[in-house]
């Protein structure tokens, strides 16, 4: 394991980065091949999408991004589980297999609210750079990941207007 240069990302400056070699390739196609969003991706493109992730890993208590800062990466949790802060609340935890910052890294707006491992924890990081060399080396597999986060999106917001009409 290696720590992480930010690359001008101080957020990324407490994650350690998984060695990158031959081996993690595999685990990261084997990681990938379990994150629901993925589920209707087949082996090759799986392939190829780990070629454009990272994997990391943060001790608990670390600060994954923070409300109201930008940055341009979404995560794909893998092992642990993360809370999701807004305003001093706790909003729900993340879960093996979920992922979250799919909207910064869509349009560069600042995270809607703050990530915070609850325990150590291991994930997959796309960040836009990495979406926006997949979209140009292989673009059907970066519209697939495109119609698999809006699907998401969608869904969690229907969740978002049931839980708000509930509450009028």
């Amino acid at each position: 394991m290696t720590e992480s240069s930010s690359h001008g990302d101080s957020s990324r400056t407490n994650f350690l980065q998984l060695d990158n070699d031959k081996s993690l390739h595999k685990k990261l196609c084997n990681m990938l091949d379990r994150v629901p969003l993925l589920q209707a991706f087949g082996h090759d493109e799986i392939e190829h999408l780990a070629r454009y992730c990272s994997a990391y890993k943060v001790a608990t208590g670390v600060k994954i991004f923070a409300e109201d800062t930008r940055s341009t990466f979404m995560c794909l949790l893998i092992e642990g589980y993360v809370v999701l802060m807004k305003g001093g609340k706790q909003l729900g935890t993340v879960r093996e297999g979920r992922t979250m910052g799919e909207m910064s890294m869509l349009d560069g707006l600042p995270y809607s609210a703050t990530a915070i491992s609850a325990v150590d924890a291991k994930f997959i990081l796309i960040s836009r750079e990495q979406f926006d060399l997949l979209e140009q080396e292989y673009p059907r597999i970066a519209i697939k990941l495109l119609h698999a986060i809006g699907k998401l999106m969608s869904i969690r917001l229907r969740e978002t207007t049931n839980l708000l009409v509930d509450r009028l």
